[in-house]
């Protein structure tokens, strides 16, 4: 047996390594620091968006709630027998004591407009008019674009339009629409003789300045033209044109924002910048020790795999020597001695397929074939090997394989025999009285197949507090049963490795006193269906 001695070439090529792993841990903290710098300044911008993008919001929603308003203004003014007998009467004392005064004393709206478009005739009344009705209060082309849009409204209802007009360098929201009696309009009676109404709000700076304040805008204002460095919503008149605009200050929270983060960010920027120059250090000798050690836990595998080698060759010649010394012709004292002798020797053995098994996982030389054959047959045959010992503990041991039948599969018979053999095994060593049953069951013939392997025993049970580590290496449940029947701990964990490189799984269910149940499920390919595939193929 050689052992490996590290040369001077490998501790070289160790400490290359670990430069590069402190290159690498540098290179990353800076790019650390990149990404935490981008992400700051991507981040205040992103709050700058979102915030501009919520102002605007805001402000849409500020001047839709006012057209809102208008419009339910313009619709309780118009929808109102009085009002349509009082404007058709020309009874303007009415109109202007019903309407009027809303507008000159209430403040209900800046300004109404009554036009007759039969008659061609308007009047109305404004903030600075007194009883008297004024008849130049709207220029006709913003009264004609008030008629032209009421005109497809329904004839038979009040439905509110609202546009936006410049009236001598002043903004104003217009509502217009229908004057109509509660109870409809007389049969007969003519579109042009249904009288209009045209109510308005004036934008000016004191209302632009509440909206804002409400809707928490800051510097908002009006024009008629756009503000640089502002952001503007477009006050659109009744052709779809701007004809002005609001202004407000555009919210910059990423900005105020970095200069509250930016001072303790590039201090600890810094000093994460001197924690890598000095982890670089460290690391150049961590990652010696760690390839020490990697090199370390290599050659124990291999240790471990050569001895178990070396040592299955004389246990196989004391095994063989055993079996001939039973067919001589012993006395029952030397038989006795013999079989105290032949069973210590397959529990040797027994061991050092497990430490070869263990040595081949940790190396990663353990492959799984996958050829055909019969589970059923398998389990069959692990059963012939382990009736033995049942019997002679008088246990019953009961097997269940209907359900599996003669199918033929593609895998790896010697892992799956270890598997079975594993868990029958430790339910006849671990049982003491009563029985162990093995099932294994299929699904129906289709490709793949699921296969469930199902062995369960009357023994002393797993506490639950030794189940989530049962499957671990050398690990054992504590108990006097445990005790009695020994074991290194590693058949349970070989097990699950086999399972689970065989891409299953494996469960446990059991309650102190109340025996152990383990479920394996596989999932195989059918080998006559492969076949059939290749043959295809």
């Amino acid at each position: 047996m050689r052992f490996q001695v590290e040369t001077d070439g490998q501790t070289e090529a160790h400490l290359r390594f670990s430069k590069k792993l402190a290159a690498i841990l540098v290179t990353g903290v800076v790019l650390l620091v990149a990404v935490i710098c981008g992400t700051s300044f991507w981040m205040s911008n992103k709050f700058n968006a979102l915030a501009r993008a919520n102002a605007e919001q805001m402000t849409q929603g500020g001047f839709a709630a006012l057209e809102e308003t208008l419009r339910k203004v313009t619709r309780d003014y118009s929808h109102w027998n009085e009002a349509y007998d009082g404007i058709r009467n020309r009874d303007i004392q009415w109109v202007y004591s019903n309407i009027g005064v809303g507008v000159t004393e209430s403040g209900t709206a800046d300004l109404v407009v009554i036009v007759e478009p039969g008659a061609k005739r308007q009047y109305g009344w404004n903030t600075e008019s007194g009883e008297e009705p004024q008849t130049d209060l709207l220029p006709p082309e913003v009264i004609a674009s008030a008629l032209r849009l009421v005109e497809p409204m329904p004839a038979d209802d009040v439905v509110p339009v609202t546009f936006y007009a410049n009236v001598g360098g002043m903004l104003w929201l217009i509502g217009a629409s229908r004057v109509l009696p509660s109870d409809g309009v007389a049969p007969g009676t003519a579109d042009a003789d249904i009288p209009r109404q045209i109510l308005g709000f004036r934008i000016d700076s004191h209302l632009v300045t509440t909206i804002g304040v409400q809707h928490m805008v800051n510097g908002m204002s009006v024009g008629t033209t756009p503000l640089k460095g502002s952001d503007n919503l477009a006050l659109k008149g009744a052709d779809g044109q701007a004809v002005g605009y609001i202004h407000w200050v555009r919210p910059t929270p990423g900005g105020r924002i970095l200069a509250q983060i930016g001072p303790p960010l590039g201090l600890t920027l810094a000093l994460l910048a001197v924690a890598a120059a000095l982890a670089s250090a460290h690391v150049v000798r961590s990652a010696q020790r760690l390839e020490r050690a990697v090199e370390a836990n290599r050659r124990k595998s291999e240790f471990l795999a050569n001895a178990s080698h070396e040592l299955r060759t004389p246990m196989n010649g004391v095994i063989g020597i055993a079996q001939l010394l039973e067919r001589s012709g012993l006395d029952e004292r030397q038989q006795d001695l013999l079989k105290v002798l032949a069973t210590s020797a397959i529990a040797q053995m027994n061991l050092i397929e497990d430490l070869l098994d263990i040595s081949r996982i940790d190396s990663g030389r353990l492959t799984i074939a996958k050829v055909p054959f019969q589970p059923g047959h398998t389990v069959t045959e692990v059963l012939g090997i382990v009736t033995p010992e049942a019997t002679c503990k008088g246990l019953e041991l009961r097997a269940d394989l209907d359900g599996c039948g003669t199918i033929e599969v593609l895998g790896d018979p010697d892992a799956f025999r270890r598997i079975v053999t594993n868990l029958a095994g430790n339910a006849v060593k671990f049982t003491q009285q009563g029985h162990v049953a093995v099932s294994l069951t299929a699904s129906a013939e289709q490709d793949p197949v699921h296969l469930t392997l199902v062995v369960e025993d009357t023994g002393p049970g797993i506490d639950p507090a030794d189940q989530p580590r049962i499957f671990e290496r050398f690990v054992r449940a504590q108990g006097a049963a445990t005790k009695t029947a020994g074991g290194t701990g590693l058949g349970l964990a070989i097990t699950k490795s086999l399972v689970e490189f065989m891409g299953g799984e494996i469960g446990l269910a059991s309650k102190p006193g109340e025996g152990a149940v383990f479920t394996v499920t596989l999932t195989l390919d059918i080998a006559e269906a492969a076949e059939h595939g290749r043959d295809a193929a």
